[in-house]
């Protein structure tokens, strides 16, 4: 049977043999001790499940194999929200009219990170969402002015 979730969070077991990994509210032994430095990660992976202690009629659930699972919009998502996007205060007002909400700012940032090639971990993923959200957020000007050339090279911008 496979599994793909985020791993929530992880303890050594008493004995020290295994390490207790919980996904999506379900804990999983591995001897994968390398899983528990991280936490926040989306893995897929191979999970089977056995009675312990035999006769006990207590399941344990084994995560046999994994994989880091390629960074989805979602990901990308849940953990860009639980940091600030911008320096914008919590309770900064709403967007004035004709500009967007900060929804459609998220929506529009995450299509465009999902857009752009190399990005390999989560924490680049974030990264990047957040300078384009930033970015998105700025009041641009309707048309350069005059004398100013118009210059779209976003070669510099650090992604």
């Amino acid at each position: 049977m496979s599994i793909r979730g985020r791993i929530e969070e992880a303890k050594v077991s008493q004995s020290g043999k295994t390490l207790g990994v919980k996904i999506g509210g379900t804990w999983y032994q591995t001897k994968s001790f390398e899983l528990q430095g991280k936490i926040g990660t989306t893995i897929e992976g191979q999970v089977s499940a056995d009675e312990w202690p035999k006769g006990s009629g207590k399941m344990m659930h084994w995560l046999n194999d994994y994989n880091e699972a390629p960074v989805s919009a979602d990901d990308v998502m849940q953990r860009a929200m639980q940091g600030p996007a911008s320096s914008a205060p919590v309770n900064a007002p709403q967007a004035a009219p004709g500009r967007p909400t900060d929804k459609d700012l998220t929506i529009t940032a995450l299509a465009l990170v999902k857009c752009i090639e190399g990005i390999t971990t989560p924490e680049q993923a974030v990264q990047t969402f957040r300078v384009v959200k930033n970015l998105l957020e700025v009041p641009q000007p309707k048309e350069a002015p005059a004398g100013v050339p118009f210059d779209d090279d976003i070669s510099g911008i650090p992604f």
